[in-house]
């Protein structure tokens, strides 16, 4: 898997310090950049393309609202169906809600393994790179976005984000998909998000 990948990559060369340093660092600002100090995707998260985070178990009580008891209920049920792509999915979002990044990404593309042209799982995939410091792994995932929804303003709205944290930042790609929003979707709240972002990255 992917993300499996990543990970193995990342432990292998630098050890566990490494990676909570990525985590606890991705929203410095990207080196050369000369726009706002933070540009996390405005659109696009794990709970923004349809998913849902429910468990298909139903637990009662207090475990009825906890994260951890609906992931040990779906990694329960996933050993029985390791193939229902739909609960790995169920199992990225409940990660994502905790911020464990590292086992979104590991669940989101279990989901994409199984569901290759999904899209959803795709971008959400690339979420949760992006959030867990690996953001040319989560670019990769971004443009291949692109490709398979090609009118959708939300995948350029976060393609540009990830070229803008790309190393070295990619201002010029930026700029171009953050324009395509503004043409794809005019009046709209994702439009004029990147006219925001289009304007910091605006030279005087």
């Amino acid at each position: 898997m992917v993300a499996k990948q990543w990970r193995q990559t990342v432990l292998a060369l630098f050890g566990l310090a490494a990676v909570g340093a990525m985590i606890l660092g991705f929203m410095r600002p990207a080196p050369g950049a000369t726009a706002p100090r933070v540009l996390p995707p405005a659109v696009g998260g794990p709970h923004a393309s349809g998913q849902t985070v429910a468990s298909a178990a139903s637990p009662t009580g207090e475990q009825a609202t906890s994260p951890e008891a609906r992931i040990a209920a779906l990694r329960e049920e996933l050993k029985g169906s390791p193939a229902d792509a739909e609960r790995w999915a169920q199992l990225g979002a409940l990660y994502a809600q905790l911020r464990r990044w590292p086992g979104a990404a590991d669940a989101y593309s279990a989901a994409l393994d199984l569901q290759p042209t999904n899209s959803s799982y795709r971008s959400n995939l690339a979420y949760a790179l992006f959030f867990a410091g690996m953001t040319g792994m989560a670019l990769k995932q971004y443009q291949q976005v692109v490709i398979q929804e090609p009118e959708s303003s939300e995948a350029h709205m976060n393609l540009g984000v990830a070229l803008s944290h790309s190393s070295p930042p990619d201002i010029e790609a930026a700029t171009r998909e953050w324009m395509e929003v503004v043409r794809l979707a005019p009046g709209e709240p994702v439009a004029a998000k990147a006219e925001e972002y289009l304007a910091a990255y605006r030279k005087p």
